[in-house]
């Protein structure tokens, strides 16, 4: 997380504050009408200003949770909606009137549906309690936008003024409180895990410390995530549960496809119920689903004479750090030059103006050039942060490869198998360090573009005849040009950082699925029925599809990318299925690419897929 993504919240938290600043005199006796009329005004400016994702899976995904959270609410008056927005942010907040947000970078951060559903839950029970709208806890305009993204951000440098007005609104802390109450016991009644809200707020507190100590102030006004958790776990959902709640929450878990969450659910309401006969028949049939299959112990000519794949994997890691160092370099110039750029809109400024007009048009250009420069920095400093942990898989997966090797075995179909492990760890270790390249080559391009973005806001900063609410049309055609080669050098700048950004997704994406085939879900007849049952539940794809003859070659993790690309891309199963089989098929990143599957959705959804089966760690 960076600066620019504070001052992204800062241009929203005016937006929110002016239209806040219209309702105090009557916010406690707003009416429902009003509260929705207000969301929804500062919801368009959201999506204007970050733009809303158009991925069916992803979309689908936060609805689906959404919708099986929104019928046990008390408000009936409010109907929820929830939109996924173009940002690696790992973020999620509520308007009033019930439009929440989530950021596709959270997406990517949760780990189950469980933990999505604890996310959800707690901005539901921000509108459910009317923090926003409440006069007398106007903190929560400003806990809008540094719900969770406040949380990894690494400091307020220029936006001191919203750091310091944070320090006004200690009742902030009863608002968050209250709204994880009201989600634990949301989510509980809606049969999710309510110990998915822990593990989320725990896999947050484990997030670098250099991120979270520069916003001291931030944590003045927000309980620590430390005492966000010891006050959920003294809640009845997590205080000591009984055995029949925990049998409930594993097999609402095993019915999901969350397997590894499952067993351990099961497992806890054993302790409490040894005989339970439900119980031990899950059980039975989750036991069955992790048993180890047996290996024939057999030497093996074919599978010993493979070079251990953990040097080679350490010397990859090396260079990975050796590149970043320089890129680090890279990223920190190039976030000063924008820092410096100066093209941020104050949202009072446009008090006045209307929509449509030639200046409204001049501002939103404007506007879209600071997004694209934003996106250009953060993809590119998303895709540098994430390199060295993606270099650490790669070694804790060949470490793996190596020992399922040493294992003795005959079986040729085997030794196949970790042959074609072996590639996609190396086509992956080749995938990143074009990534961390690409990174850099995506920044220098946003350098390129000081010269056009420059030369529009001088040429902007020239006119100075629009007292009335819109500009002259001389002006308006004078500034068209320039405005125009200012969003295209901004746009190239995004457009290389999406490529980086892809690379990166992809190299995770091979791990993901060498985990996968290295776990083997075909091992057994179980096994093999849990991932089928799996992906028909999550992809809506008939199970005789995923039964049939066209996918019959395919090793687990292709088909788990065949479901996933289908239904990313509405294009029939047996397609994919046909351009991943053979020796000469498509790897999983080329199919996906050719059907215009974005990279961050197939992994992330390849990665719930390894989730079911193991804590999602790679």
């Amino acid at each position: 997380m960076n600066a620019r993504r504070l001052a992204r919240a800062s241009l929203f938290f005016c937006v929110c504050m002016s239209v806040f600043v219209a309702f105090a005199s009557s916010a406690r006796a707003m009416s429902t009408s009003q509260e929705r009329d207000w969301g929804r005004s500062v919801a368009r400016d959201v999506i204007a200003q970050q733009g809303a994702l158009g991925d069916p899976l992803l979309t689908d995904w936060v609805n689906r949770v959404g919708a099986s959270l929104t019928p046990r609410v008390a408000r009936t008056d409010i109907p929820y909606t929830f939109t996924v927005l173009d940002s690696e942010e790992v973020n999620a907040f509520s308007l009033p009137g019930g439009f929440i947000f989530i950021d596709a970078g959270l997406l990517n951060f949760v780990r189950s549906d469980d933990e999505l559903a604890a996310v959800l839950g707690h901005e539901i029970g921000h509108v459910e309690r009317r923090h926003v709208v409440t006069l007398n806890q106007k903190a929560k305009a400003l806990e809008i936008v540094l719900d969770v993204a406040g949380l990894l951000a690494p400091g307020v440098g220029r936006f001191g003024n919203i750091a310091g007005n944070l320090a006004l609104y200690k009742q902030a802390r009863v608002d968050e409180l209250q709204a994880d109450q009201y989600g634990l016991l949301l989510i509980a009644r809606a049969g999710y895990d309510p110990d998915g809200m822990v593990t989320f707020l725990d896999r947050l507190s484990a997030v670098s410390p250099h991120h979270r100590r520069l916003l001291g102030r931030y944590f003045e006004t927000h309980p620590a995530l430390g005492d966000r958790v010891a006050h959920v776990k003294g809640y009845a959902p997590l205080d000591a549960p009984r055995g029949d709640v925990s049998l409930s929450e594993g097999i609402a878990d095993a019915r999901r496809g969350e397997y590894f969450n499952a067993k351990a659910k099961i497992r806890q309401a054993l302790l409490a119920q040894p005989s339970n006969a439900l119980a031990r028949m899950y059980d039975a049939r989750l036991s069955a689903v992790f048993a180890q299959a047996s290996t024939p112990q057999i030497a093996p000519p074919a599978v010993a004479r493979l070079e251990p794949l953990l040097p080679n994997a350490r010397r990859e890691q090396r260079l990975v750090a050796d590149l970043l160092k320089t890129a680090q370099a890279d990223a920190d110039q190039y976030e000063k030059y924008l820092n410096d750029v100066g093209y941020y809109l104050d949202p009072e400024s446009r008090r006045g103006i209307v929509t449509g007009s030639r200046l409204d048009r001049i501002l939103n250009g404007q506007a879209r050039i600071a997004r694209y420069l934003d996106h250009s920095f953060d993809q590119a400093a998303q895709t540098l942060g994430d390199a060295n942990d993606v270099a650490a898989a790669g070694v804790r997966l060949a470490a793996d490869i190596d020992r399922q090797a040493a294992i003795p075995s005959s079986a040729q179909a085997r030794a196949i198998r970790l042959n074609a492990l072996r590639s996609t760890l190396l086509s992956s270790q080749a995938k990143l360090k074009q990534a961390v390249n690409a990174a850099r080559g995506a920044m220098a391009v946003g350098w390129d573009a000081r010269a056009p973005v420059r030369g529009f806001l001088d040429a902007f900063d020239a006119v100075s005849d629009y007292k009335s609410g819109d500009m002259t049309a001389g002006d308006y055609l004078r500034l068209r040009s320039p405005l125009r080669s200012g969003l295209l050098a901004a746009k190239r700048a995004a457009d290389a950082a999406d490529v980086a950004a892809g690379l990166l997704n992809h190299a995770r994406t091979d791990i993901i699925a060498a985990r996968i085939d290295l776990f083997d879900p075909f091992a057994s007849v179980p096994r093999r029925a849990s991932l089928l049952a799996l992906l028909s539940q999550r992809f809506a794809i008939p199970a005789e599809a995923l039964n049939g003859p066209d996918v019959s070659t395919l090793s687990p993790a292709q088909l788990s990318a065949a479901a996933i690309i289908s239904a990313a891309s509405k294009t029939p199963l047996r397609a994919i299925a046909l351009s991943l089989s053979g020796s000469g098929g498509d790897t999983i990143v080329q199919a996906s690419d050719d059907a215009s599957v974005r990279p961050e959705t197939l992994q992330l959804q390849l990665g719930l897929v390894w989730a079911a089966y193991s804590d999602g760690a790679l």
